[in-house]
């Protein structure tokens, strides 16, 4: 198990198919092709060091409940 504040986590990025069923990644932006990357990002089998979620109903809902509170914690921050 392993855990996280949800405000400091890279990018959300969702992946799925007609079924509803898809997978969640928090990553870091790259362009899509660089050459020292490779294909980084976009690599559908790489899960190493990226919180992934892999396997989830409704992965849309989810989508939206993570990117709203990713967003409430946010905005919720004191200003220095």
């Amino acid at each position: 198990m392993a855990s996280a504040y949800i405000d400091t986590l890279p990018t959300l990025s969702k992946e799925g198919g007609s079924s509803g069923i898809g997978i969640l990644r928090f990553v870091q932006p790259h362009p899509m092709w660089s050459n020292n990357r490779g294909w980084g990002a976009w690599n559908g089998l790489s899960v190493a060091g990226v919180p992934t979620f892999v396997d989830i109903e409704d992965v849309d809902a989810v989508y939206r409940l993570v990117s709203d509170l990713r967003e409430r914690a946010r905005t919720s921050k004191p200003t220095p």
